[in-house]
């Protein structure tokens, strides 16, 4: 083998030495990175600092084979007159948790000296997990064989730049704030010196936020708890939060009036009868408020006092009777669609709906006036009640309010289909 050759062959292994230095160079780093999440320091731009064994101008030969055409003697000046230095710029990056990564096997310093040396491609990962560094270090190592061109790979740590304080707020780099206590990102209910706020690993919370056996409010904007308010929740459902900020349940006082909020859903309940933690029951309306005055449930109407939301029971309230349940056993109730009819037969009480209404409800009124001056007692013969209905053929021998309704109504809308009809025709004839 000639001198020539030689020296061909010396620089193809040099080389091959460089490429596995290189591999071996990053594998431990990235160990190096797993290993300490806090300081990430990657650097393979200089092999000697990684692996030591690797001799000095075998690195640099090879890299000066491979990235430009340079004598030996060239290449392992170069290297010898800028390793220590680069190494000790390896160690600064390390100190300040720059993270980076270049996959260079020729130090900066030895690509300057060489003409035809392409120069540095730089990447910022930004603050990215090890898995995304290992990543990018191999996508460098393949553009470098590829290309010769220094590959610079930079990962901005937000842990590591972050000036961890032991108890108050800091921001990471991407100007995040953290309220820390005793080193340690903070959780609970605490007072940050100006304000009380409820944190998560560091952040204040908002919306509804369960704490210490309980759920409160913290507002969207200033994350302050919320006092004795009635709010919307993130998910649309609303709820009460009282004095001390606790959500609410059972009988509460709100905007003048009351509710009753479930104590397992803390939801407002409505068309409700609901028993108090103090033992009185009280009825809730369509709207959630408590009721007063008279009301429909469960197929009979209740009168509830004005003063004490109670239920009246056993007596009289303008004309209307009510049992001991506090159910009407006797009255009459207008609506705006309908006319409720309440009455006992026999000792059994009778309801009675009638729909009546407009035109058709004055036309009935103007009959009963003419007929009976709208007694329900008033009698003719073998007439009887408000609409002097003959007591065989269409009373049958029940002479309650109830009856002398249903009957009045079943009668005209067979013969004449409408009240309405019905009084055009007594005027006609002076009956109906």
């Amino acid at each position: 083998m000639n001198k020539k050759n030689i020296k061909v062959y010396k620089s193809c292994l040099l080389a091959g030495f460089a490429l596995v230095s290189l591999s071996l160079a990053t594998g431990v780093k990235a160990d190096q990175v797993e290993s300490n999440s806090l300081s990430v320091s990657i650097s393979t731009s200089n092999l000697n600092s990684v692996s030591a064994q690797s001799s000095v101008s075998s690195n640099v030969s090879a890299a000066s084979s491979s990235a430009a055409p340079a004598s030996e003697n060239t290449a392992v000046s170069a290297n010898e007159n800028t390793n220590e230095d680069h190494s000790a710029s390896s160690v600064t990056n390390s100190q300040q948790g720059a993270g980076v990564i270049s996959t260079s096997a020729v130090p900066d310093s030895t690509a300057n000296t060489n003409s035809g040396v392409a120069s540095a491609s730089e990447t910022n990962l930004g603050d990215v997990d090890n898995a995304a560094v290992d990543v990018a270090k191999s996508a460098a190592v393949v553009s470098y064989e590829a290309t010769g061109q220094v590959q610079k790979v930079t990962r901005s740590s937000a842990v590591s730049t972050t000036e961890v304080v032991s108890n108050g707020w800091s921001a990471n780099t991407t100007g995040t704030k953290y309220f820390y206590k005793d080193g340690q990102k903070a959780n609970g209910y605490l007072y940050d010196g100006s304000n009380w706020y409820l944190f998560k690993d560091g952040l204040r919370q908002s919306d509804v936020q369960q704490w210490a056996g309980t759920y409160y409010y913290f507002d969207h904007n200033t994350y302050l708890r919320v006092d004795n308010s009635y709010v919307k929740s993130s998910w649309g459902d609303w709820y009460l939060f009282g004095n001390d900020g606790r959500i609410t349940t059972n009988v509460q006082q709100w905007a003048g009036t009351y509710y009753y909020f479930d104590p397992s859903t803390y939801l407002k309940v409505t068309n409700a009868y609901k028993k108090s933690s103090w033992g009185d029951w009280y009825m809730f309306g369509n709207d959630g408020r408590i009721v007063t005055g008279l009301c429909y449930w469960q197929g009979s109407y209740y009168y509830f006092d004005s003063t004490s939301f109670l239920k009246k029971t056993n007596t009289s309230v303008n004309g209307d009777t009510f049992n001991a349940d506090g159910a009407m056993i006797d009255g009459i109730v207008k609506n705006s669609n309908s006319t409720y009819f309440v009455d006992q037969h026999n000792g059994q009480t009778e309801t009675y709906t009638s729909y009546v209404t407009g035109d058709d409800l004055a036309a009935k009124e103007w009959i009963a006036s003419h007929e009976s001056g709208g007694s329900y007692t008033a009698r003719n013969g073998v007439c009887y009640g408000r609409y002097q209905l003959n007591v065989n053929y269409y009373l049958n021998g029940n002479y309650s309010v109830v009856n002398q309704e249903k009957a009045a109504d079943a009668y005209v809308t067979s013969r004449y289909g409408s009240w309405l009809n019905a009084k055009t025709f007594w005027l006609a004839h002076n009956w109906y």
